[in-house]
């Protein structure tokens, strides 16, 4: 069986509360070993592909922590119409949620290029899903890369994405809401480790790259009524799709 391994490795999360007077770290994660009293596996194919058409198997043995590392292993097995993938993903549901704060993590993607398609991401999604269901508790995507468009202007390695998912209540019946946004950098970033960062406060959600903005949502009552969702609890996701 042909096994043709693709590593995406993140080495540091923290985070940190935000108030006028100070910056105190509450949370952080150097990987030294996997915390199960943070993290949590996610295991199988998913609904649906995940709900995004993924055609990855998640499982335990694709997430790894070794060296101060936390790594995310994406494996083809097999060869033609016998070729499946199996992959990782991790999140603090049920563990650990937080409201506002600055998030800084420090990663490394792997040539995203390929024929499997690969789509890291850091994001966000409210506390309490799956009781309240997607897009009713709200996802904020902080970091991703490897989409299709990318891939066919042939950015897909320095072009990176955030946004936002939600539901608006009103007008009724409401509707799915989205709002996103790409930055392209001037080089590939993959192969090395880069910073990226959320700051997220009661006026707004806004992401970096290397100290770059990638994307700002203003999310004040006053600016986007119908999206409370972004003013309650989120937990963590860490993953990468094929």
């Amino acid at each position: 069986m042909n096994k043709s391994p693709f590593l995406h490795l993140l080495a540091l999360l923290s985070l940190s509360s935000t108030a006028a007077t100070e910056c105190n770290i509450a949370w952080k994660d150097h990987f030294d070993s996997f915390d199960d009293s943070i993290w949590e596996y996610d295991r199988g194919t998913g609904e649906n592909g995940w709900g995004n058409g993924e055609h990855q198997n998640y499982t335990e043995a694709n997430v790894k922590v070794e060296d101060g590392y936390l790594k995310i292993t994406a494996v083809k097995e097999g060869e033609g119409a016998d070729a499946y993938f199996t992959s990782g993903r991790i999140n603090t549901l049920g563990k650990m949620a937080f409201k506002y704060g600055h998030l800084e993590a420090r990663l490394a993607i792997p040539e995203l290029g390929l024929d499997a398609g690969l789509w890291p991401a850091l994001w966000m999604i409210g506390f309490d899903f799956p009781n309240t269901p997607w897009p009713y508790a709200g996802e904020a995507d902080i970091f991703e890369m490897g989409g299709g468009s990318a891939i066919d202007k042939g950015t897909v390695n320095r072009e990176v994405w955030s946004a936002a998912h939600w539901w608006e209540q009103t007008p009724e019946p409401g509707h799915y809401a989205l709002y996103d946004k790409t930055k392209i950098l001037d080089n590939d970033i993959n192969g090395a480790f880069h910073i990226v960062e959320m700051v997220w406060n009661p006026y707004n959600i806004s992401t970096y790259i290397d100290g770059h903005q990638i994307w700002v949502m203003d999310i004040d009552e006053e600016s986007c009524p119908n999206c409370e969702e972004f003013r309650q609890k989120h937990s963590i996701v860490i993953n990468m799709a094929v």
